[in-house]
């Protein structure tokens, strides 16, 4: 199983990783965005050629579902509530109550 949990930061309104998914690196950045109340995410490949942008961060739904046909990780990738109650992440929230997560065998 190479299910794992990404590293965000809480609090931080822009921040870019770069995360391992399938052998591969990919560049992660997420950025608020105050009008729409939420994160979004762009994923560049390891030379930081952008791939796709401006995916909302939404929970318990595969984040890359709908862009099957791009050079995207073949996995699922999504945010889930660690309370259980659903709640979407505000910018304090997410990489504590609100986690991500990568899992590869899906």
């Amino acid at each position: 199983m190479t299910s794992f949990l990404i590293p965000v930061l809480t609090n931080n309104p822009y921040f870019e990783i770069s995360v391992p998914f399938d052998g591969v690196v990919y560049n992660l950045e997420f950025y608020w965005n105050i009008r729409a109340q939420r994160f979004f995410l762009s994923v560049y490949n390891s030379e930081n050629k952008i791939i796709i942008s401006g995916i909302p961060i939404v929970l318990n739904f595969p984040l890359f579902y709908q862009y099957k046909n791009l050079k995207l990780p073949k996995g699922l990738l999504y945010a889930a509530d660690t309370t259980g109650k659903n709640i979407p992440p505000k910018l304090e929230d997410f990489g504590s109550r609100v986690q991500l997560y990568y899992d590869g065998d899906f």
